[in-house]
């Protein structure tokens, strides 16, 4: 049970952070955010629900989904940096810090 609500709280955290992100960056740069609603627009018409094949055709969103993302990891802590000591991995030597 422990490892099972250590996922769901996992999942609740990333989801959380990566949406709050999203609106903070559509609210930073209206210009994306006008450009991304007339495609949405373009594709759904005045309705209010896509289909997945409908989603996937509203390429700016997953364009600005992307580069939200990258421009704020979901992930609180940079996991890829080494603070506690040098390793060699498959013969290449990764300095801490």
């Amino acid at each position: 049970i422990s490892t099972t609500c250590g996922f769901l709280n996992g999942a609740y955290d990333t989801t959380h952070a990566t949406t709050f992100w999203m609106f903070y960056h559509l609210a930073k740069f209206p210009e994306v955010q006008e450009k991304l609603r007339l495609e949405i627009f373009k594709v759904l018409g005045s309705r209010k629900e896509a289909s997945i094949s409908e989603a996937r055709q509203i390429e700016y969103l997953e364009a600005f989904i992307r580069e939200s993302m990258r421009y704020k990891a979901t992930v609180p802590v940079n996991q890829r940096i080494n603070y506690e000591e040098d390793i060699t991995v498959g013969g290449w030597k990764i300095p801490k810090g």
